[in-house]
């Protein structure tokens, strides 16, 4: 893991830098497998709409895709299927 190349270079001080957000997030039919085992996907189709100024509870078992789905909004991780 450690000698893979990164998609998002997260170091890159150059980028867009917002002031206020005010749009909703949204997964559309969302794929994730986690590097280390591209075999097993942990979100398969996974849709997800939080509107703007809302505040949201991700509720589920364990190894259920909850840690996975806030990654995927910071985007320490890429998603290999679907929108966002």
């Amino acid at each position: 893991m450690i000698d893979r190349e990164q998609i998002i270079d997260w170091e890159n001080p150059k980028g867009e830098i917002l002031g206020e957000v005010s749009s909703k997030i949204e997964f559309r039919n969302v794929e994730f497998a986690c590097p280390s085992g591209p075999e097993s996907k942990i979100l398969h189709n996974f849709c997800l709409a939080i509107p703007s100024r809302k505040t949201v509870a991700l509720v589920g078992g364990s190894r259920s895709g909850k840690s996975t789905e806030v990654a995927l909004i910071e985007r320490f991780y890429d998603k290999l299927v679907g929108n966002f």
